[in-house]
């Protein structure tokens, strides 16, 4: 019995071990002013832990030196459109950022702290001798769905951080609304429900969840919110028949009216519009080297075999996704994910070679990583920093085989451009594209011995979201040398050499994607295979 407990307790001990939870604040104050507009300032707090250090990394690219000026002012924007395209969701109005109202500091341990201080024009509208603050008022259908979009869209990105299925992250929002002095509170309204009951929540299964609760002002009001990402599946979202009962609470979710009077507003501002984008899409470049020079001796009792490869070295990746609504009434949808869709692109130039001393007789292979670089290229969706690793590895690989005394190589130039789309939609497939050219063979040796010397050198590429999930590329070019020892004269011998390039590759999968996308947590495939004997004959020595 008590080996039993002791067993369940490890058990226990060893679940909440490997689960994390990280943890932010959102707390956002809104003043609304006598002219219907509002002042807003947003305050972000995440404290030091590996979630904050994908905040941290976010801002410093949109902070990098001078020389990057625009891209720097694209990230910064994109990241305060993002921002400002939630507010516009829930108020009908988009506000602008004011003068040097972006303020991130990072402190020594870590924490992360970002104040926005925006203006929104329009914030309230005139309904008979009173006025209105809505949440969630849409002006029509399309815009309901843009806005249930942005908010799967987050949570499909903090699943891909979340990895785990036990992991979590736990968002507490506090919205404060302070109506201008004198405002009296007349009506609270819902805007789909029947009745305002002043609590809501939203369950996508899998442990992802919102809640919130509302309390009444004197001068306003407050929404105190949680929200909880698991890396766990939605299950509830993923069932076609199941989502329309989320999607319809998460339409609900804060949906209100306050209808208030004051005599001291007088005229109105107007609110001003967002250009909100139909789906989302996102690409990048990543410049890995040019004519750089890798190489690996290997050695077996006195004999040596070099790999080496001359290479240059770009890479383009693009991920795409849309959204599928079917309409079941007024306002109510069903949902799946329509298309997920990663794009990698290389225009590699390989110079391998093989070279072989050996001084004895042997078979044996070997294996060396050369090189594993990576980047970072930050973005922002739905208010969410996101960080995708742009990642390169070379590896070398040889086999190798001789019965006597000789030194011999062998070398070629491959020109190589290689392409592949995996996507899913209503099921996983894939388009690849490519073209190989070879130049310059040259083999040498110096004895009639018998030999056989492969080197293979394969480049694995990937880009992945919070270095999690996305799509990678992996081309392997080799080159194979071998004697014929019946061929040719007392100083000749007889050869060839072969060689060729193959391209593999998929995506890898995480979170809400592996569940949206076939629960299927990866996918590679063997686009093409190319070889050719690039060289035959026999060599004087």
């Amino acid at each position: 019995m008590a080996r039993k407990l002791i067993l369940i307790l490890l058990v226990v001990f060893s679940l909440l071990v490997s689960a994390a939870e990280y943890r932010k604040t959102i707390e956002e104050r809104i003043e609304v002013q006598q002219d219907g507009s509002a002042l807003i300032t947003r305050k972000e707090y995440v404290p030091a832990s590996e979630l904050s250090k994908i905040y941290v990394t976010h801002y410093q690219e949109m902070s990098a030196p001078v020389s990057l000026a625009a891209r720097v002012s694209a990230l910064q924007q994109e990241y305060i459109d993002e921002i400002v395209k939630g507010y516009y969701f829930l108020y009908n109005t988009a506000p602008t950022l004011l003068p040097n109202g972006m303020n991130v500091t990072i402190d020594s341990a870590g924490n992360y702290t970002s104040v926005l201080q925006m203006k929104a024009t329009g914030f309230v509208t005139s309904k008979g001798n009173g006025f209105l603050v809505s949440r969630k008022a849409f002006d029509s259908e399309k815009m309901a769905e843009k806005y249930l979009e942005y908010e799967i869209d987050a949570r499909i990105f903090e699943s891909l951080f979340a990895k785990s299925a036990r992991d979590t992250i736990v968002t507490q929002k506090t919205t404060t609304v302070i109506l201008p002095s004198g405002s009296q509170i007349q009506q609270i309204n819902p805007v789909f429900e029947k009745a305002f009951s002043g609590s809501w929540s939203v369950d996508f299964g899998g442990g992802s969840y919102y809640k919130a609760s509302f309390e009444k002002r004197a001068d306003g009001f407050v929404l105190n919110e949680t929200i909880v990402t698991s890396g766990a599946d939605p299950s509830n979202l993923a069932d076609e028949k199941l989502s329309e009962t989320v999607l319809e609470k998460l339409r609900d979710y804060t949906a209100f009216q306050i209808l208030f009077t004051n005599s001291k507003i007088t005229a109105l501002t107007k609110a001003a519009p967002h250009p909100v984008k139909d789906d989302f899409s996102k690409s990048w470049n990543y410049d890995v080297c040019n004519q750089r020079e890798y190489s690996a001796t290997f050695t077996e009792q006195n004999s040596t075999v070099t790999a080496k490869i001359v290479i240059t070295f770009s890479v383009n990746t693009k991920i795409v996704w849309e959204h599928h609504w079917v309409k079941t009434g007024t306002f109510k949808w069903s949902y799946k994910l329509k298309k997920f869709e990663a794009s990698l692109t290389l225009s590699p130039s390989f110079a391998p070679s093989v070279q072989l001393r050996a001084n004895g007789t042997f078979d044996k292979s070997w294996s060396k990583e050369l090189f594993s670089v990576s980047q970072t290229k930050s973005f922002t969706v739905a208010g969410i920093p996101v960080v995708i690793v742009l990642k390169a590895r070379l590896d070398a690989k040889s086999n190798a085989k001789a019965s006597g005394v000789v030194n011999a190589n062998a070398s070629t130039t491959f020109g190589t451009t290689a392409s592949v789309t995996v996507r899913y939609q209503n099921g996983w497939g894939f388009t690849p594209t490519y073209n190989v050219n070879y130049s310059g063979i040259n083999f040498n040796a110096n004895a009639k011995v018998t030999l056989e010397d492969k080197g293979e050198l394969p480049v694995t590429f990937s880009a992945y979201i919070y270095n999690a999930a996305g799509p990678f590329l992996r081309i392997t070019p080799w080159i194979k040398s071998e004697t014929n020892v019946s061929v040719g004269g007392t100083n000749q011998v007889g050869y060839k050499v072969t060689g060729g390039v193959k391209a593999s590759g998929g995506v890898e999968m995480a979170g809400w994607l592996k569940k949206l996308c076939g629960n299927i947590p990866s996918i590679e495939y063997t686009f093409w295979d190319w070889s050719k004997t690039l060289a035959e004959g026999t060599r004087a020595f």
